[in-house]
């Protein structure tokens, strides 16, 4: 059996039940109306991919609906490849050869994962007192200083004061 790029990506089968799993970790419920009450019709949707119908808004749906990847044509086990390798640290260029994509469609693929990532930072709330480390406050034009004397008048030099590190009034990270 000789080796191709193709043989060292993982397993179709196994990348769409692990997708599934993560997805849904107490049960696969509708994208549209959030219900419970799903049947899978086929698991050879796409590939390994499973098909649902919802039993109460009749709408149906797969692993990947409403994600990034619904409308992708590369397959789930290229993502993963692509997605495991760009968290080695690896260039986008020699990963495209591998997953035998074109370089605009690997790039394509690690922008969405980057902006998924950067998202995902947002998405637990932050809770209890948060606290700010330091107050930048711009004070001029880049490369000069605002002083009291040289202020225009009625315009006070911008400056925390008294204010305890780490605190400013009015200022509040997070929910209200």
């Amino acid at each position: 059996m000789a080796l191709t790029n193709a043989s060292f990506l993982p397993n179709e089968a196994d990348c769409a039940e692990t997708w599934r799993a993560q997805r849904w970790p107490r049960g696969v419920r509708c994208v549209y109306c959030g219900s419970a009450n799903v049947g899978c019709r086929s698991r050879r949707y796409r590939g390994c991919l499973c098909r649902y119908c919802c039993r109460d808004c009749r709408w149906w749906f797969n692993n990947l609906t409403g994600t990034e990847l619904e409308y992708s044509k590369v397959s789930l086990s290229r993502w993963v490849y692509l997605m495991r390798e760009l968290d080695k640290g690896r260039p986008v260029a020699p990963i495209a050869e591998e997953i035998e994509v074109t370089s605009k469609t690997a790039l394509r693929m690690a922008g969405v994962v980057r902006r998924l990532l950067y998202l995902h930072r947002f998405w637990e709330p932050l809770e209890g007192e948060v606290e700010g480390d330091d107050i930048h406050v711009k004070g001029g034009p880049a490369g000069t200083e605002v002083s009291l004397s040289s202020s225009p008048a009625g315009v006070e030099a911008a400056g925390t004061g008294d204010i305890p590190r780490g605190s400013a009034p009015g200022v509040h990270l997070g929910s209200p």
